[in-house]
């Protein structure tokens, strides 16, 4: 992959996320082979977001980004570690009661990759026992789903596998805390319903559906990865 391609994409799969204040609305930005290319198709709004930065209009899998950490750790270690922690619950009456769930913070400003409009995803834990959860080097079994043309939900983003074995652990959720993540806004050509699915254990559960839009190839086709080495996440 060339030395450009490799950038645009580190770039894009970056974990570090930062809060961004009132966006500056900006044109959509397609990025095909190894260039970024500004459009002319302007970005669709997502839930309650009236305005919003550079949406992500790219035409293939993003790779899985919801890395998460926690003091409650199983495994051989050697594994990536997150400095995404749990937080406490500050307002419960929010959330759903007694259960493990998934919802998107409409309100709070968030940025994917330090430059794309993001939408806050929150984990949260309102049982009260502790929760593990599989983890690959901290990067929890979490992706984007979307409708496809014959109604069907499909993963538009993927998991990569790891080559080694200490990269495979748990993390442990304790009860009345969270997680929080950035995702990124996609923008596409394709109008539908998109959400979020975690699993763990033997179950799946997701988020509240809301409308969107996506590029066809990213139901089927992945970016390449090349790790530096071995122990590479």
């Amino acid at each position: 992959m060339p030395l450009e391609a490799k950038s645009i994409l580190l770039t894009l799969i970056s974990t570090t996320i930062i809060s961004s204040g009132e966006p500056t609305p900006k044109p959509v930005k397609v990025v095909t082979g190894d260039k970024i290319e500004e459009t002319k198709t302007p970005s669709t709004p997502l839930l309650d977001q009236e305005k919003t930065s550079t949406d992500l209009n790219i035409k293939f899998m993003l790779r899985g980004y919801f890395n998460a950490y926690s003091k409650n750790i199983k495994g051989i270690g050697g594994h990536a570690r997150s400095k995404n922690f749990p937080v406490k619950i500050s307002a419960p009456k929010k959330f759903p009661k007694n259960t493990i769930f998934i919802t998107l913070n409409k309100k709070t400003k968030k940025a994917f990759a330090n430059k794309y409009t993001a939408v806050e995803v929150i984990v949260g834990n309102s049982t009260q026992e502790m929760v593990f959860f599989s983890a690959s080097d901290s990067r929890l079994g979490m992706v984007h789903q979307a409708k496809n043309s014959d109604g069907k939900w499909k993963n538009i983003e993927y998991l990569s596998s790891s080559f080694c074995g200490n990269s495979h652990h748990s993390v442990g959720l304790e009860p009345g805390h969270m997680w929080s993540f950035s995702a990124p806004v996609y923008h596409g050509n394709i109008k539908t319903k998109l959400r979020i699915a975690l699993s763990y254990g033997n179950k799946q559960i997701y988020s509240e559906e809301f409308d969107g839009s996506i590029n066809k190839e990213q139901f089927t086709v992945k970016k390449g990865y090349n790790r530096e080495n071995l122990m590479s996440p």
